[in-house]
Formats: structure tokens, C-alpha cells, sequence
């Protein structure tokens, strides 16, 4: 069994996508299950069946550790631990807790961080911060990171902040999230906030359904000489 997780989202799908595509070359039957409908019947009939000509088969679930706490989820848990050694792959799009992971024995846990560098260019968006932003910008994109990257991340940074200066005592954000959008947040008005969000969204569909022939690292460029 293999967790893949942590918040690199990004780097964590692709790794999922890499292993569904050696085991599919293996010849093995990928079974995809989301971790809010996944029930313990089917799984252990999944995992207990026997495949077309023998072949294996490759479980892949996402989205298990951070449901809300439940008898389902407790019992499928408790399934996948008497089950380490088989094809498994669960995928997080966040870290999970090592203490959670440690009645995991045998598992081969796989975390993907967002590179602290990349925290400190989205929290650089700001006005009249250019320079700054769009040296981050460049030495960031040198040591191989994708501009699509770095997108989600702005948009991403984008709404927590939106979250932030329309409900400052919100749920979704804890402590240390608050502590970190705190300086940059007095820096935008909510509105100002809310027309980031929709250029962001322009230059997303225009990309997407390809209205434009500029490629996103411009658009980005000029996204940040705007601010």
C-alpha cells in the first residue's frame, strides 16, 4: 500500500498518474474509488476477487484520511491495515498525520511539499511589488517549476485571502494560516481581492479553451505589472 500525500498537490497527482500508468503497462486492472462512496463490501470484494486471467489489480483510492471521523471510515481504515501488502495506492490532497500512519505497518508513505520559496512568492502579491515579484517569478521558473504550478498557487493564495477579508473568524482557516495572510491581506481591499480572482478566471478560460494565443507565463507576467 502506498500513500501518496501532502499539499504539493500538483507533484502528488502526477506521481498518481505515473503509477496508474506502469500498472496498467503490468497488465494490472486499475479500480478507482472515492473515499466518500467507498463502503467496506466493495472493497474487500475488490480486494479478495480474482482478476480476468489472473491478472492483478491495482486499488486506488482518494480522499480516505481526511474524511470526518465515521464507523465507515474507521472500518475501511481498519481493512487497509490487515491489507498493507496489496496493490493499493491512496491519495491525499493534503498531509496526513504520522500519528495516524504508525498502526500502518508496512505502508510506504510518499509526501510532497510545496517548496517554502514558492510560499514566499504567492505572499510577495502585493501592490507595488514588482521588482520583488517578478524576480521570484524568474528564479522560480529556473529551477524547473511550470508556470501552471505557480498559477494554482496564486489563485489559491488569491482565495484564502478573499476567505480571509470576508470572513476573518472563518473555520476553514486556522491559526498559523491567519498569522500568515495577516501582512498581505492589509494590503487589499476585499474588492480589489475580488477582481484578482476574476482576471485570474479570464486567464484560466482563455488558456483552457484557447481564446488566446499568449501562453500563461505572459499572462502572468502581465498579471503581476498590474498589481
Amino acid at each position: 500500500m502506498i500513500l501518496l500525500h501532502g499539499d504539493d498537490e500538483t507533484s502528488s497527482r502526477k506521481r498518481l498518474n505515473l503509477l496508474m500508468e506502469q500498472a496498467k503497462k503490468e497488465g494490472s486492472e486499475i479500480h478507482l474509488l472515492e473515499g466518500k462512496d467507498i463502503n467496506l463490501t466493495d472493497l474487500s470484494q475488490i480486494v479478495n476477487s480474482t482478476g480476468f486471467f489472473n491478472t492483478t489489480r491495482t486499488i486506488v483510492i482518494l480522499e480516505l484520511f481526511s474524511l470526518s471521523v465515521s464507523a465507515n471510515k474507521t472500518k475501511i481504515l481498519d481493512f487497509l491495515k490487515k491489507n498493507v501488502k496489496e496493490n493499493i495506492i491512496v491519495w491525499e490532497g493534503s498531509s496526513v498525520n504520522g500519528q495516524t500512519l504508525k498502526s500502518f505497518s508496512g505502508l510506504k508513505s510518499e509526501i510532497f511539499k510545496t517548496p517554502v520559496k514558492i510560499f514566499n512568492f504567492v505572499e510577495q502579491i502585493r501592490p507595488n511589488n514588482q521588482t520583488t515579484i517578478l524576480k521570484l517569478y524568474a528564479e522560480i521558473l529556473d529551477t524547473g517549476a511550470a508556470a501552471e504550478y505557480l498559477f494554482i498557487m496564486i489563485i489559491r493564495q488569491i482565495r484564502l485571502l478573499i476567505i480571509y477579508k470576508s470572513t476573518p473568524t472563518s473555520s476553514s482557516l486556522n491559526s498559523w494560516t491567519i498569522k500568515n495572510l495577516l501582512p498581505q491581506a492589509k494590503l487589499f481591499t476585499l474588492d480589489e481581492l475580488l477582481h484578482l480572482h476574476h482576471r485570474l478566471y479570464d486567464i484560466d478560460k482563455s488558456i483552457k479553451t484557447g481564446t488566446s494565443p499568449i501562453p500563461l507565463y505572459d499572462h502572468l507576467l502581465s498579471f503581476f505589472l498590474e498589481l
